[in-house]
């Protein structure tokens, strides 16, 4: 792919306009290659996606659909288009007895939060109304899975709280309108502990005391942002962002199961941390043409291959289905904000080239000023030298100065031997001046007679 740099007051409006282009041909090929990767079960339980998309023998997964549903909406389909009504009667059937989600190999165990939390997201993106028992079902399972600091870990009262977790968790519920008192209670917890587990910078690890990344504090962003925290109360985190949005690289983190019979078992977890940082970026009301945001969505767009899944560093030779989620939504939210402030973009150019014709106007002012000063200045000199030459007045003017001097040092300075030899000379110059107008004005006399 190209590389666009865009500039804010230098073409701004042409660079976006084609960066624009390119994020729409971008989902455009997600859109196309995730409608082929879409594998269909049957009518009666729909279908879905791998994790993997070039998985070939796997069935689909409640994780994977998940991940496409909310990929293809970004990407333009409608939600109410048939693929996502397949994929969304998928999820529904593919619900635990609990109300909540898992991984296919634990579905005979427990719900996962995360899963959970996705899967009521792509539920509730595809139109399923809140009221729905499948929903509110998932909606009272993420209640009652809270930990008792007001967190959620992997599982419900695992005591494990961590960051994405909780995120995951109060996205969904705050989602649902109207929830009853218990359910807006557990928000404000929810919110309570992500503000607890801040790293003094203002950026969050994993979970308390863990070292920072871009990937969990984006996570803590649009977890704080869902339940209520305003965008002014994040302002440090938004610029210890804008500082180390360049750390992008994508890494794995795995958790604990501490349930029998999976005691000691670890589920991975992989976190894209560009796509996630552009995420934070715009939700904390980052302009789309400043330098950090453009910059991610150009390394997003670089990372697609032939305009159809997206590499992943931590998994060679796959098409991870999550990798995709992360960077079209990243980039429908840019193309969203793009298009709501192109009036204030092409004002501000306007404003910009108004500015810089201002500024040569006043340097062309400030150039003919001086000229005029210089050509006034000379002309005061010319008439002052032209006058002084004349005889009268060069031999009055001399006498005038000869004779202030002759003043000064007799009666101020207390000079008088000094004034005695400047008279002397008072007196030479004055004959001298006088014989030579004489003699000048008889030339001119015998010069009109010829």
């Amino acid at each position: 792919m190209s590389s666009t740099v865009v500039t804010a007051g230098s073409g701004l409006v042409d660079q976006l306009l084609a960066l624009e282009q390119e994020i729409r041909d971008s989902l455009a090929g997600a859109q196309s290659y995730l409608k082929n990767r879409f594998k269909f079960v049957d009518p009666s339980v729909g279908g879905g996606w791998n994790q993997f998309l070039n998985e070939q023998e796997k069935p689909p997964s409640v994780t994977g659909t998940a991940h496409g549903i909310i990929s293809l909406i970004a990407c333009g389909e409608s939600p109410y288009s048939q693929i996502i009504a397949l994929a969304k009667r998928f999820i529904i059937n593919n619900s635990r007895s609990d109300g909540g989600w898992t991984k296919p190999d634990l579905f005979n165990y427990f719900s996962l939060t995360r899963v959970t939390g996705l899967a009521l997201r792509a539920l509730l993106d595809a139109g399923e109304p809140f009221t729905s028992p499948v929903v509110a079902n998932g909606i009272a399972w993420l209640i009652n899975a809270q930990n008792n600091d007001g967190g959620w870990g992997n599982m419900a009262n695992d005591q494990m709280s961590d960051v994405t977790s909780t995120s995951f968790a109060l996205q969904a519920l705050a989602r649902i309108p109207g929830l009853h008192p218990k359910g807006k209670e557990t928000i404000n917890r929810g919110r309570t502990w992500l503000l607890k587990v801040r790293n003094q910078d203002y950026s969050w690890g994993y979970t308390a005391g863990r070292k920072d990344t871009i990937a969990h504090t984006s996570e803590a962003v649009e977890g704080l942002l869902a339940s209520g925290e305003g965008r002014s109360a994040l302002k440090s985190t938004y610029e210890w962002l804008v500082r180390n949005i360049h750390k992008d690289s994508q890494f794995i983190e795995r958790y604990l199961i501490n349930t029998p019979p999976f005691n000691g078992k670890s589920l991975i977890w992989t976190q894209v941390s560009r796509e996630r940082g552009l995420i934070a970026l715009l939700r904390l009301g980052s302009n789309v043409w400043s330098p950090e945001v453009i910059k991610s969505v150009r390394k997003i767009l670089d990372r697609q291959v032939n305009h159809t899944y997206w590499r992943a560093e931590t998994h060679h030779d796959s098409e991870p289905i999550w990798a995709l989620k992360e960077a079209v939504v990243g980039l429908r939210m840019y193309l969203d904000l793009l298009e709501r402030d192109r009036v204030v973009i092409v004002l501000s150019e306007e404003l910009s080239h108004l500015k810089s014709e201002i500024n040569n106007l006043h340097i062309r002012v400030t150039h003919i000023e001086n000229h005029i000063s210089r050509s006034s200045a000379k002309a005061r000199f010319l008439r002052i030298l032209s006058f002084m030459t004349k005889p009268v007045p060069l031999s009055t003017s001399i006498t005038v100065l000869l004779l202030a001097l002759y003043l000064l040092l007799k009666g101020l300075l207390m000079l008088p031997q000094y004034a005695e030899i400047l008279l002397g000379a008072l007196t030479i110059v004055s004959v001298t001046l006088t014989l030579y107008q004489v003699i000048i004005k008889r030339s001119k006399s015998e010069g009109r007679k010829k």
